[in-house]
């Protein structure tokens, strides 16, 4: 565990059966939680879950292969052989270059926007089990996971030169171009006696491995035949996915036995000619690493712990609970409005029968009767007219002539010099209201509509004047003349 002031560590016990396993990530889960609350952090949040390399395969596959349904499948069938000529001498089965790894495996696919089109898709392939029993234990314990990472990502980008997440001097390119070259990051675990690589572009993941370095009693043995080997697999890869570094990293340990700095450089130069060459020496660049992944708050999108990250946990739990007990109180209430709703309707019909039966009934009462009538349609005709011409027709007041008088205002209006805020006309008032800057702009305007012949309205002499900052707003308000209609 990597803190920000102090780092400690915790060995897990031997493998064995399947309760002692479960025994250790209880164990594992408790020290965790322990060892937030005393170094001073909050014991509710793992900022960075980091997993190692150990059972992990990164290769490339076929983009069509690169589901991770397709490729279970292929290594369930174990496919054997294949015509493709891209696939060279290296084995071409999905099922040979994914060994059968043991229990639940994540397949998560690399970026492949900064690779060569048409080329093949580098996917990591990672037992989780342990990771999500301990993520679940931790989960149900209070504490949540902030993000996952795997260490091939962390190296990425806190190795890459182009990473946007190196910030230091030291690390910072020295030249700037207009694009950032791909780069090969090398970092030498010395207790693990490993070396772990990383091709990236701009800090985002395109290819990674391990392999193992000699080891005696006194530490690691850098050899040339380590090397060797390391730029075999690059060349490998960059006939697979269509791009190679121009630029590669090293980051050794302090001590160390074999090469020496020159040494590693003259190796890489007649293995690898034409990439620059950068020798980093750290105490521990396994730790240094992990330190630096504190400052990256931001998760990458080619993480092969994308998955792991948006594992559900009590938090969603209790989300789907409360988000059934909403659904469930809606559907109450859906359920209670609905019945409401038809008792409404029964009370309506019973009301509408009651008001035809009671309308029936009054018909009823006339003299004489309607069932009474020879010629009910005639009858009732006549005593309409009868009423008419009693009481006089119903009278509509005619329409004023709106669009004659919108026709000629216009006109008036079309000056320029003014804005028009607002038109509005009625069957008794006309108003309109304008803004300008000339006083005298606005008096002439009342003079126009004044003086239009033929016009239905009867202006105001004076319209209303009101000053709004540097302009002024004119209301000027008319009356239908009598008796005027279209």
């Amino acid at each position: 565990m990597v803190g920000a002031h102090a780092d400690d560590h915790w060995d897990a016990s031997a493998g064995g059966t399947s309760d002692a396993v479960l025994e250790t990530i209880d164990d594992a889960a408790v020290w965790i939680r322990q060892r937030l609350k005393s170094g001073g952090g909050s014991p509710r949040v793992l900022p960075v879950l980091c997993l190692d390399t150990d059972g992990a395969v990164c290769t490339w596959t076929k983009p069509e292969e690169s589901s991770a349904e397709m490729i279970s499948a292929a290594i369930d069938q174990m496919e054997i052989g294949s015509d493709d000529e891209l696939e060279g001498g290296y084995q071409s089965s999905i099922g040979e270059r994914f060994p059968n790894l043991p229990l639940e495996v994540n397949y998560e696919s690399l970026s492949d926007e900064k690779t060569s089109d048409g080329s093949r898709k580098a996917v990591v392939a990672t037992p989780d089990v342990p990771a999500r029993l301990l993520i679940d234990q931790l989960d149900s314990m209070g504490t949540r996971i902030g993000r996952v990472e795997n260490i091939w990502s962390l190296i990425a980008r806190c190795w890459d030169p182009g990473s946007p997440h190196r910030s230091t001097v030291r690390d910072s390119q020295r030249v700037i171009s207009e694009e950032t070259p791909v780069a090969a990051s090398v970092v030498v675990d010395p207790h693990r006696a490993r070396l772990l690589w990383t091709w990236s572009k701009d800090g985002e993941l395109l290819a990674a491995g391990s392999m193992r370095i000699g080891h005696n009693a006194d530490g690691l043995t850098l050899q040339q035949s380590d090397l060797s080997r390391l730029c075999a697999d690059w060349i490998g890869w960059a006939s697979q996915i269509g791009v190679a570094p121009l630029r590669v990293v090293v980051v050794l340990p302090d001590e160390q036995d074999g090469l020496d700095r020159s040494e590693i450089s003259g190796a890489f130069s007649k293995h690898w000619p034409g990439a620059t060459m950068d020798l980093v020496h750290e105490a521990d660049p396994i730790l240094t690493t992990l330190r630096t992944s504190l400052d990256l708050d931001d998760h990458s999108e080619s993480s092969v712990g994308t998955v792991l990250t948006n594992r559900p946990g009590r938090s969603h739990r209790s989300m789907y609970r409360w988000a059934a007990a909403a659904l469930l109180v809606a559907s109450v209430a859906i359920g209670w409005t609905g019945w409401t709703m038809y008792s409404r309707g029964s009370e309506t019909q019973d009301r509408a029968k009651s008001v035809r039966s009671t309308m029936v009934e009054q018909i009823m009462t006339l003299q004489p009767p309607i069932n009474d009538l020879r010629l009910p349609t005639a009858e009732l005709q006549a005593r309409l007219n009868l009423l008419v011409a009693k009481t006089g027709p119903v009278q509509i007041a005619p329409t004023k002539p709106v669009l004659e008088e919108l026709e000629t205002i216009s006109f008036v209006l079309g000056m320029s010099g003014i804005e028009i805020d607002n038109l509005q006309i009625s069957q008794t008032l006309v108003k309109v209201k304008i803004r300008t800057q000339n006083l005298s702009l606005a008096e002439q305007i009342n003079e126009a509509l004044r003086s239009i012949d033929g016009s239905h309205i009867q202006w105001r002499a004076t319209p209303d004047l009101n000053r709004r900052g540097e302009q002024i707003e004119a209301t000027f308000t008319g009356v239908w003349n009598t008796g005027s209609s279209s």
